[in-house]
């Protein structure tokens, strides 16, 4: 075998590799064009405030309002208003048809009559015992001329000592009589008064179950506007039961649920803004309170 020639074969390697690698480099893809560059708007920032804010769904509340209880028991007749209504002071609301009051008004009436013939006959009885007083006093004033003109006939020897113990007699029984009659008239007065005391008592009964019959009308006290009813006509109401409730809408507040998870951002001061439910435009503005 000859001689291998060491220059030659690295050579011949060097040049195998290169037709290699340059017919590897002749099979290669050409590089894909980049996409055209799309146009963009450049906007300067500028520093400002960044705002958080959560919708919440609340209820207007008014701040003062008055619950409106009749003051007797009756059944509803009529309602004069409904809710929502705008109402000023000593409006009538409801009207009652008070039938207990209406039987107690005509209790104290029958108690009034009975105690105004109690004063009547006690007032009789004064003026009777007044009579008797009068007719004893006469009696015994009479009686003393008696025995005093039988004292001095007896002492003239005119009558014997006997007429003028008849005559003693007499006086006694005339004088006791006045005063009794006396005592009989101080019997009548006390009981006059204490007729008269009653019959007043009776009539000023009257006058307030009277008085009650004119609370059948109920009234709002203040003025506003009407919030819920929820009796009807034909409905039985208690004294102190409430019908309504009159709320002062000058001042509202809102209330909101806010969730749980979202109490450790709340405080107060927060601004809030109410939204109209239909169309999202501000109504009012306002800030928190907790």
């Amino acid at each position: 075998m000859p001689p291998i020639d060491a220059h030659r074969s690295y050579r011949a390697l060097s040049l195998a590799i290169v037709v290699a690698w340059l017919g590897a480099g002749c099979g290669a893809k050409p590089p894909e064009l980049a996409p055209p560059a799309v146009p963009v708007q450049v906007q300067a920032l500028q520093p400002g405030t960044l705002e958080q804010s959560s919708e919440f769904i609340g209820a207007l509340e008014a701040e003062q309002r008055v619950e409106l209880k009749p003051e007797v028991a009756g059944r509803i007749t009529q309602i004069l208003v409904a809710p929502g209504d705008a109402v000023g002071p000593g409006q009538p609301i409801v009207l009652l048809r008070p039938d207990q009051a209406q039987a107690e008004v005509a209790g104290a009436q029958a108690g009034a009559e009975a105690a105004r013939f109690g004063r009547d006959a006690a007032q009789a009885q004064v003026e009777a015992a007044a009579a008797a007083v009068a007719q004893a006093g006469s009696e015994a004033q009479l009686a003393q001329v008696e025995f005093n003109r039988t004292q001095q006939l007896v002492g003239s020897g005119a009558l014997s000592r006997q007429d003028l113990d008849t005559a003693r007699n007499r006086l006694d029984v005339a004088q006791a009589t006045q005063q009794q009659a006396e005592e009989s008239l101080r019997s009548a007065q006390s009981q006059l008064q204490q007729a008269t005391a009653s019959f007043d008592q009776a009539q000023a009964q009257v006058n307030v179950n009277q008085e009650s019959l004119g609370f059948k009308q109920v009234s709002s006290p203040v003025g506003g506007l009407v919030g819920d009813l929820a009796l009807r006509v034909g409905d039985f109401v208690d004294v102190g039961q409430t019908i309504t409730t009159i709320i002062q809408n000058q001042e509202l507040f809102l209330r909101i649920q806010v969730p749980t998870t979202r109490a450790n951002q709340l405080r107060t001061g927060l601004p809030v803004e109410l939204l109209n439910p239909d169309t999202g435009s501000p109504l009012a503005t306002g800030s928190s309170a907790l």
